[in-house]
């Protein structure tokens, strides 16, 4: 129930914030087009991976199993899905300045966005490494697993660069222009719950796997 309403609101969110620059047709709308998609994906990925099936009974690990493989795959897509939202988002932007003449990174929105593409690039390899060539890369399925949280770590990391990156763009002028206070802050808060609500589903699932004597009290 949680999961479906967090997706629902966050997809609500970047439809609205997509929705006037769709209407454009420009080189410039493909940015905030990217970013949302960006935004929908890479947020819908780590609900989707954050929110596991309740444990069942034994008799139902068969069934638990299949659950957590269909929500990798699905995670995966939507991961290959952000990544090329993004390169998107910043081909865009990049290239329009060019055409404008303009210097690239210059402020705190350009600066971050440039360091979340990086980091993009970087969680998206390691993930693509890990679900498709686990063997291949890191010589066999046990080594692959020991880099698994250091991509979920560096995932969350994006997202909260994500958060960072996304807040400077809703108060930049051209986004002022074309939506609401309201409606900036109701994407705004989408996003925030979307990394809060993840987070906190993350590190409750950490102290859990960890003996019961280490656990946080």
């Amino acid at each position: 129930m949680i999961k479906t309403a967090l997706i629902a609101w966050l997809t609500i969110a970047m439809v609205i914030l997509a929705y006037p620059y769709a209407l454009e047709w420009q080189l410039y709308s493909l940015h905030p087009l990217g970013m949302a998609l960006f935004a929908w994906s890479s947020g819908t990925a780590a609900i989707v991976l954050s929110f596991p099936t309740k444990p069942t009974p034994s008799t139902a690990a068969n069934k638990t199993a299949n659950a957590h493989t269909s929500r990798v795959k699905t995670h995966a897509l939507l991961g290959f899905v952000a990544f090329v939202s993004v390169a998107i988002g910043f081909a865009a932007i990049y290239a329009n300045k060019i055409r404008q003449n303009k210097l690239h990174f210059q402020s705190y929105h350009g600066i971050s966005g440039l360091v979340l593409f990086t980091l993009v690039i970087a969680v998206s390899t390691l993930g693509g490494a890990l679900h498709y060539f686990p063997v291949a890369v890191f010589g066999s399925l046990l080594h692959s697993k020991r880099y698994i949280f250091l991509k979920r770590y560096a995932g969350y990391a994006a997202l909260t660069l994500s958060l960072y990156t996304f807040s400077l763009g809703l108060l930049m002028h051209s986004t002022e222009e074309r939506i609401s206070s309201t409606l900036r802050l109701f994407i705004f808060s989408s996003v925030l719950t979307t990394l809060v609500s993840t987070t906190w589903n993350f590190l409750v699932g950490q102290n859990q796997i960890k003996p019961a004597s280490q656990r946080t009290k």
